[in-house]
């Protein structure tokens, strides 16, 4: 047996949930059940609304990258319900600002 045996580092997994501070333009790897993992894109960004300025410029602007594949995500939040007997959930994903209704 080899004394000088490097141990296999195993990478923790991150908690995305944790995230209390900023705002991340993610690529969202989808499979068989749904979200499988995500990995950083740009960011850190201090405001949503600069994060979501970033995505029209890196995301949307890049004609090799399908907007749909991408997100942003940041600190944990409850969003805003437009149906009055429905409370929604809590959720780390904010709007990406490409809709009419956000520019």
């Amino acid at each position: 047996m080899i004394k000088n045996m490097k141990k296999n580092k195993i990478k923790k997994e991150e908690n995305y949930f944790l995230e209390k501070k900023y705002f991340y333009i993610s690529e969202l790897h989808m499979g068989f059940d749904g979200l499988e993992s995500i990995s950083d894109y740009q960011g850190p960004y201090n405001t949503l609304k600069t994060a979501q300025n970033a995505f029209k410029k890196y995301v949307m602007k890049d004609k090799f990258l399908n907007h749909w594949d991408y997100a942003i995500r940041g600190p944990n939040h409850t969003p805003k319900s437009i149906l009055p007997h429905i409370t929604p959930t809590k959720t780390i994903w904010y709007a990406d600002g490409t809709l009419k209704k956000y520019n």
